[in-house]
């Protein structure tokens, strides 16, 4: 059933949502993030007590392709449509903020862990790109209380990035 969801979240974000479609499911993404992870933790302690003497199989890198899945349809909105301080950039920046936040709290990403291909780094790093980009078109945009919360956003999300590493 992950694939399925994730198959709609990217085609209800993706081009063929309306503005409606995408904004409710960028308000849902934080959510299903977190009860996605709850279910991980739970697999995780059932499998722990079982195999004590063998050990547990550790799910961070599966987690963190299972958010980085869930989040990148929102980042490939942002990079194709201009960008302004509508409603819209404010909700997908905000939803990227908290599965970041929920990455940060459940440690989802560590420096250590082994990344074949730089495949997480280079996610961060686009990740980031999509931040800066958005402050850089707040930048040429007359100054408003949207425009303050988008930057906000930007900022925090930011902010974010640099407590993974």
């Amino acid at each position: 059933y992950q694939e399925t969801l994730l198959d709609t979240v990217t085609q209800l974000i993706g081009e063929a949502g309306d503005i409606e479609s995408v904004m409710s499911v960028a308000l849902l993404v934080p959510d299903l993030l977190n009860g996605m992870i709850e279910m991980f933790s739970g697999w995780e302690r059932n499998s722990a007590a079982k195999l004590k003497k063998k050990g547990s199989r550790d799910l961070t890198p599966l987690q963190f392709r299972l958010w980085s899945n869930l989040v990148y349809p929102m980042v490939l909105k942002l990079h194709k449509s201009p960008l302004s301080a509508s409603h819209s950039t404010l909700i997908l920046l905000r939803s990227l903020r908290e599965t970041l936040a929920l990455v940060l709290k459940h440690n989802l990403y560590l420096p250590s862990h082994r990344d074949e291909g730089n495949f997480c780094f280079t996610f961060l790093e686009t990740l980031a790109t999509t931040f800066i980009d958005s402050l850089n078109a707040m930048n040429e945009l007359e100054a408003s209380d949207e425009i303050a919360r988008v930057e906000s956003e930007c900022h925090q999300g930011l902010e974010l990035l640099l407590r993974l590493n």
